[in-house]
């Protein structure tokens, strides 16, 4: 199955949205939107360190996020069966996999 086929485009782009929204409702904190903190730092509002602290520990949750995320694919078994571009091939039957394969493949 082609990556650009219509329905995995689609599949992409709504879990990119409520991806987005999550994050939003949550009022969770993404690197890009702490990045206009600068301004704040320009005008004097806030000091170089408290801008320096904020964004070590935005980027230490996003990578520990995606360490968890990365260990959620490892663990589903989405590396085994890698194509030559890059692809993941998806394997049918998935009834027969081991508890924590098909556990992880349900975050993922």
């Amino acid at each position: 199955m082609d990556v650009l086929y219509p329905p995995i485009v689609l599949l992409g782009g709504l879990a990119f949205s409520l991806g987005l929204i999550l994050v939003v409702v949550s009022g969770a904190e993404l690197f890009t939107g702490n990045t206009m903190i600068v301004m704040a730092v320009v005008d004097g509002k806030v000091s170089l360190a408290k801008l320096l602290r904020n964004w070590s520990i935005v980027l230490l949750g996003n990578l520990i996020g995606s360490m968890v995320i990365l260990a959620l694919v490892y663990w589903a078994g989405l590396f085994k069966g890698m194509l030559p571009n890059g692809r993941c091939r998806w394997r049918s039957g998935k009834h027969h996999l081991p508890g924590l394969r098909h556990f992880a493949g349900g975050f993922v």
